[in-house]
């Protein structure tokens, strides 16, 4: 059986392939964005095309694609991870209030009964003991 240490580099490896495989395929998606829906017009000049994708060289369509996996990586490991949060808080909130409301008075219940039956409990003990 192979340890996780030895299996830590073939998983980097991977990794690394994977995402550089993604980052290639966002950036050729990219690519094939058209002009936008709309015209910018400065001093009687179209300016629309410096707002499009396809005006962007291929380093600046590799870094838009990095940041869109970027914001995808984020979005899928964070947004999750905080749902969690939420609901771990709201379930020690309710689990609050209903120990403040039902267990308070089951403790001072059990307090009482525990004070009312110590003779009875100290007296069934020393029986014990002496019957050994």
């Amino acid at each position: 059986m192979r340890s996780v240490a030895s299996r830590l580099p073939m998983a980097l490896l991977l990794g690394v392939l994977l995402a550089v495989a993604a980052v290639g395929l966002v950036a050729q998606a990219l690519s094939h964005v058209g002009l936008p829906p709309f015209s910018v017009v400065v001093d009687g000049q179209d300016i629309s095309a410096q707002f499009s994708l396809a005006g962007l060289d291929v380093a600046d369509r590799l870094v838009a694609a990095c940041m869109v996996l970027l914001v995808a990586v984020a979005l899928v490991v964070f947004v999750p991870l905080m749902l969690v949060a939420l609901l771990a808080l709201l379930v020690l909130v309710i689990g609050g209030i209903v120990l403040a409301t039902v267990g308070a008075p089951l403790l001072v219940v059990a307090a009482v009964l525990g004070l009312l039956l110590s003779p009875l409990i100290v007296g069934v003990l020393l029986l014990r003991w002496l019957l050994r």
